[in-house]
C-alpha cells in the first residue's frame, strides 16, 4: 500500500510539472480524462487536436467519462504505434476504462494477460496509473522527448526513481517475448469479474435487488448518513490529532530520556574508572579509604537502579505508544475508508442535486410551456381577428375596386363637363360683351324709334291733310312725282328697318338661349328684353299699319307677314329656350348626383385600414392631381387657342358639339328671311 501511494505521488508530481494552472491533488481527478487530454495536447498539439466527446460540464455521469477515456486510449494507442513507431504495450481493456469512469473504490483482482507475477490491479487507481504510464511512454517517444527528459532531474529523487523504474519496465515489456496464452479458468475469472463490475455500474436494479426507495426517503437517508460520517470524521480527526500530539510528546520525552541515559552511562563509566583507581589506591593506601568509596558506590548503584527503572518505564511507555501508533494507523485506514465513503456520498449528493435541478428545470419548462400555450391562445385569437380583418379588407378592396371603376368613369366624364363649364364661362363672357353691344344697339334703336315716331306723326299729318283735300301746290316740293316718291321711300326705309329689327330679334333670341343655358337670371333678363322688343315691334307695326292703310295695301300685308314671322320665331325660340332650360336642370341634377356619389366614395375610402389601401389612396390622389394638372394645361391651351383670333378658328374642323355650333352661328352675320 505504501509503495502504491509513493507511485501515485511520483506520477502526480510529474503530471503537475506540466504548465497548467490547476494542480492535480489525487489520481481520481484524472478519471474524467480532461487533464490527460490536456497533457497529450502539450505532448503533440498537431496530433491530439479537437475536443473530447463530452465537455467539462457533461462529465458528471460515468458513461460520459467512459466515452472520453475510450477516445483518449484509442488516440494514444494509434499515436504510439504510428507516430512514435514503438510496439504497443499492454493497454487497459474497456472493462478497466469503465471501472475508471465509474470511480469504484475496490474491485476484484484481475490478472492481466502478459504481465509478470505480482502485476495485478485492485482498484480504479491502478487502471488510471496504467493509463498514465501510457502517457509517459508517449512523452519519452514524442518529438519533445528531449525537453521532458531534461525536466525530470528537477523533480524529487523518489519521483525520478519511480519514473526511471516505469521507463525501464516499459523497455523490458518491449523486449519481453510473447506470454503464453491465458488458460480457460483465468479467462473465465476475468469474464466473471468484468461481468460483475458491469452489473454493478448500471443504475437499472436487478430482479433480485429490492426496489429503490422513493426520492425523498433516499435524500433523508443520505443526509443522515452524511451527518453521521461527518461526525465520525471530525471525531476521528480530533483523536488522530490528539494521538499525534501524544506521540510527538512521547518522542520528545524518549529523546530526552535517551540523552539522560547516555549521560548516566558516561557517568557510570567514569565512576567505574574512578572506582578502579580508588581500588588500586586503596590497595596501596590501606583499608581506611575503602569505606567512603563503598558508600559512594552504593549511592551510584541506587541512582543507576532508579535510572534503569525509569528507562524500563520509558520503554513500557514507548511500547504503549507504538501500540497507540498502530491503532492510529488502523484509525487512519478507517478514516480513509470513511473519507472514501464521504466521497461516495458526495457523488450521490451531487447526483441527487442534479436530479433535483433536472426536476426544477422540467417544472420551469412545464411552466414555460403553459405560458407558451396561453400565448398561443392569445395569438390564435389575434390571428382570427386578423383573418376577419383580412376578409373585411378583401370586401373593402372589392368595393374600392368598384369605386375606382366608377371614379375612372367619373374622371372620363369630368373632362367633358369641365370643358362644357369652360365653354359656358367663355360664352358668358361673350354674352356679356354681346349684352353690352345689344344695350348700345337698344339705345340706338330707341333713338331710331323716337325718330320713327316723329316721322309717323309727320306722315299722319300729311295723310290727314291729304284726306281733307288740302294738297300742296305742284312744284313747291318737287312736284307730283316727288310726292309720290316719298311713300315709296318711306316703305323702303320701313322694310330696311324691319329687316334690321328682325335680325336683332334673331340675335337677341340666340343670345337669350345661350344666356339661359348658363343661369336662369340671364334667361329672365333676356326674356324681359325680348318682351320689350316685341312691344316696340307692336308699336312699329301699329304705326306702319296706320300709315299704310290708304294707298299701299300690299305693303301692309307684307309688313304683317314679317311681323307674324318674327312672332313665330320668337315663340319657337322661347319654346326652345324652355326645353334647353329643362335639359340644363336635368344635367345639373345628374352632376349633383355624381358629385354626391363621388363624395360618398371618398368618405368611404377616407379611413384606410391597411397599407395596401393607403397605397391605393395615395395612387388615386396622384392620379387625380395629374388629371387636374392635365385638365388645367388643356384648358389653358384651349383658352390660348381661342384667344389667338379668327384666323386660327377658320382653320379648325367643323363644330360637332351643340355649343360650338351655336358659337359658329353667332359668329356668322345675321340674314333676314324673305318670302
Amino acid at each position: 500500500m505504501d509503495r502504491k501511494r509513493q507511485v501515485e505521488a511520483a506520477f502526480l508530481e510529474w503530471i503537475n510539472s506540466f504548465p497548467f494552472p490547476n494542480e492535480v491533488a489525487s489520481v481520481k481527478d484524472l478519471n474524467d480524462g480532461l487533464r490527460i487530454w490536456e497533457i497529450l495536447g502539450d505532448i503533440d498539439s498537431a496530433y491530439f487536436v479537437g475536443e473530447l466527446p463530452e465537455g467539462p460540464s457533461d462529465t458528471g455521469e460515468w458513461s460520459k467519462r467512459w466515452q472520453n477515456l475510450k477516445h483518449i486510449t484509442k488516440s494514444l494507442m494509434f499515436y504510439i504505434r504510428d507516430v512514435c513507431g514503438q510496439p504497443l504495450p499492454e493497454d487497459p481493456s474497456l472493462g478497466d476504462l469503465k471501472m475508471i469512469a465509474y470511480n469504484a473504490d475496490t474491485a476484484e483482482r484481475l490478472i492481466k494477460p502478459g504481465l509478470e507475477r505480482g502485476d495485478y490491479f485492485t482498484s480504479d487507481t491502478d487502471y488510471t496509473l496504467q493509463l498514465v504510464k501510457l502517457v509517459l511512454v508517449a512523452a519519452i517517444n514524442s518529438p519533445k522527448a528531449t525537453g521532458y527528459i531534461a525536466k525530470m532531474p528537477t523533480l524529487s529523487f523518489p519521483t525520478q526513481a519511480f519514473l526511471k523504474e516505469s521507463i525501464e519496465e516499459v523497455l523490458r515489456a518491449r523486449t519481453r517475448p510473447q506470454s503464453p496464452p491465458v488458460s480457460a479458468n483465468v479467462r473465465q475469472l476475468q469474464n466473471t469479474t468484468n461481468a460483475a463490475s458491469d452489473s454493478d455500474i448500471p443504475s437499472t436494479p436487478t430482479p433480485s435487488s429490492p426496489p429503490p426507495p422513493p426520492q425523498i426517503d433516499a435524500e433523508i437517508i443520505f443526509e443522515e448518513r452524511y451527518g453521521k460520517v461527518m461526525a465520525d470524521n471530525e471525531r476521528l480527526a480530533q483523536e488522530n490529532q490528539d494521538v499525534r500530539k501524544n506521540v510527538r510528546d512521547l518522542r520528545d520525552r524518549l529523546a530526552r530520556l535517551q540523552e539522560n541515559n547516555a549521560v548516566l552511562q558516561d557517568s557510570l563509566t567514569a565512576a567505574e574508572d574512578a572506582l578502579q583507581l580508588h581500588a588500586s589506591a586503596e590497595a596501596t593506601n590501606g583499608v581506611l579509604s575503602l569505606k567512603p568509596l563503598q558508600l559512594r558506590i552504593q549511592e551510584q548503584e541506587d541512582i543507576i537502579a532508579g535510572q534503569e527503572a525509569t528507562i524500563s518505564e520509558y520503554q513500557t511507555s514507548t511500547e504503549a505508544l507504538q501500540k497507540t501508533i498502530e491503532r492510529t494507523h488502523v484509525s487512519s485506514a478507517k478514516l480513509q475508508k470513511l473519507q472514501d465513503e464521504i466521497d461516495e456520498l458526495k457523488v450521490e449528493r451531487d447526483g441527487l442535486a442534479k436530479k433535483a435541478n433536472t426536476v426544477d428545470k422540467y417544472k420551469q419548462k412545464l411552466q414555460a410551456s403553459q405560458d407558451l400555450e396561453k400565448d398561443n391562445e392569445l395569438l390564435r385569437a389575434e390571428i382570427d381577428d386578423i383573418r376577419q380583418n383580412a376578409r373585411n379588407t378583401t370586401d373593402d378592396q372589392e368595393q374600392l375596386d368598384i369605386l375606382r371603376l366608377k371614379i375612372k368613369e367619373y374622371e372620363g366624364i369630368l373632362p367633358g363637363v369641365e370643358r362644357d363649364h369652360h365653354e359656358l364661362q367663355m360664352m358668358k363672357r361673350q354674352l356679356e360683351i354681346d349684352n353690352a353691344t345689344l344695350a348700345e344697339r337698344w339705345e340706338a334703336a330707341n333713338e331710331q324709334h323716337i325718330r320713327d315716331l316723329e316721322t309717323i306723326e309727320e306722315l299722319q299729318v300729311e295723310i290727314h291733310n291729304a284726306e281733307s283735300g288740302a294738297l300742296p301746290p305742284f312744284g313747291a316740293a318737287g312736284g307730283l312725282d316727288t310726292e309720290l316718291a316719298k311713300p315709296a321711300e318711306k316703305d323702303s326705309e320701313l322694310k330696311t328697318r324691319i329687316s334690321e329689327l328682325e335680325s336683332e330679334i334673331t340675335q337677341l333670341t340666340m343670345d337669350a338661349q345661350e344666356a339661359d343655358k348658363k343661369t336662369p337670371k340671364t334667361a329672365e333678363t333676356s326674356s324681359k328684353f325680348l318682351l320689350k322688343t316685341l312691344a316696340t315691334l307692336e308699336l312699329v307695326k301699329s304705326a306702319a299699319r296706320k300709315r299704310s292703310e290708304g294707298p299701299k295695301p300690299g305693303s301692309t300685308e307684307h309688313l304683317e307677314q314679317l311681323i307674324a314671322n318674327c312672332a313665330d320665331e320668337i315663340i319657337s325660340g322661347a319654346d326652345a329656350l324652355a326645353k334647353r332650360t329643362e335639359e340644363l336642370e336635368t344635367q345639373n341634377a345628374v352632376i349633383k348626383d355624381l358629385q354626391a356619389r363621388l363624395k360618398l366614395a371618398e368618405e368611404s375610402v377616407s379611413v384606410p385600414n391597411t397599407a395596401d389601401q393607403l397605397a391605393s389612396l395615395q395612387e388615386l390622389e396622384n392620379l387625380k392631381r395629374e388629371n387636374r394638372l392635365v385638365a388645367s394645361a388643356f384648358h389653358d391651351m384651349a383658352g390660348r387657342l381661342q384667344m389667338n383670333g379668327v384666323g386660327l378658328q377658320r382653320r379648325t374642323e367643323p363644330p360637332r358639339s351643340w355649343m360650338n355650333k351655336v358659337r359658329r352661328q353667332l359668329e356668322q352675320p345675321a340674314m333676314v328671311r324673305s318670302r
